[in-house]
């Protein structure tokens, strides 16, 4: 805002209405689980609120999906916290897929507790089908912190193309 008149609450909700509002994402804390597309769907379906349809379109299409996380096949009565879960497309190999799970940083800790109880759940249930397969579930440590910004409103998709344009190149 330039001047102290569009700095109020109603140009707030007018420039995320009508123009393209910058929010910095970065106090949400990335957890990656690594596994087999169906073990991942099976996995998420028991620890979110989020229907089998949408955990199956997460894993084949790069958009994120807001949820609830909860303790493992005990929702709503033990819910954690409201998480992001978007896949990562450069971590997908073959029939292995992986999934950001966005946390606040006050839930991390008992979200990554939720995680490994539920992982331990699906390996141990697997572990008489499969001796000496690769796991299927991987929880992967989130210790490099990650910058993340979310672009909302009509036009911050033309804002983005425009700020990630190329240069022409010097000759």
């Amino acid at each position: 805002p330039w001047r102290a008149r569009e700095r109020g609450a109603r140009s707030a909700v007018r420039a995320a209405n009508e123009y393209c509002v910058l929010h910095d994402a970065s106090y949400l804390r990335p957890l990656l689980l690594h596994g087999e597309a169906a073990a991942l769907t099976e996995l998420l379906a028991g620890l979110t609120d989020a229907s089998a349809d949408a955990l199956g379109r997460l894993l084949g299409a790069p958009r994120e999906l807001c949820c609830t996380l909860h303790w493992w096949r005990r929702w709503p009565s033990a819910t954690i916290a409201p998480v992001r879960l978007l896949p990562c497309a450069a971590a997908a190999n073959g029939g292995r897929r992986a999934v950001w799970v966005f946390v606040h940083e006050a839930a991390a800790l008992q979200a990554r507790s939720a995680l490994e109880h539920a992982i331990g759940l699906a390996l141990a249930a697997r572990a008489a089908d499969a001796a000496g397969a690769p796991p299927a579930l991987v929880l992967g440590a989130s210790t490099l912190p990650v910058v993340r910004f979310q672009l909302r409103g009509p036009q911050s998709h033309g804002l983005l193309r425009r700020a990630l344009a190329l240069a022409p190149a010097a000759a």
